[in-house]
């Protein structure tokens, strides 16, 4: 069976014309298929792009962020301070008590607040 492209090419394809109607689909729906995964992996690409978008911070996380460095120092100078108080020779077990619970709940919004510090300055640097 010879088989005119066009621009005088002239091809010789073994079977007769049902094999090669049958040849031909096959061909069509495999080039869709290559254009189809040539789509799906652009669009891949694009998805990436908008979570690496997605990744920088809101103005409110950038906000946050700042304000987060200045609590987490004054946190910290409060903490120092309360270890200092427990070096008075003139405590009573109820000020023990209490200096322990603050500064145990201190401890902890230190601790909040640097993996928060952390999580945005990860998203930050991308």
């Amino acid at each position: 069976l010879f088989v005119f492209r066009g621009d005088a090419k002239i091809e010789d394809f073994p079977g007769n014309y049902s094999d090669f109607r049958a040849y031909e689909d096959s061909v069509i729906i495999e080039n869709r298929n290559v254009k189809n995964k040539a789509h799906d992996s652009d669009t891949n690409k694009n998805s990436w792009k908008t979570e690496d978008s997605s990744a920088k911070l809101s103005y409110l996380e950038q906000k946050e962020y700042k304000s987060l460095e200045k609590e987490i120092k004054k946190l910290e100078e409060k903490h120092r301070e309360i270890q200092l108080k427990f070096t008075a020779s003139d405590l009573t077990g109820e000020v023990i008590d209490s200096l322990s619970i603050e500064l145990k709940e201190i401890s902890h919004a230190i601790e909040t607040k640097t993996e928060r510090w952390f999580e945005l300055s990860a998203r930050l640097e991308g």
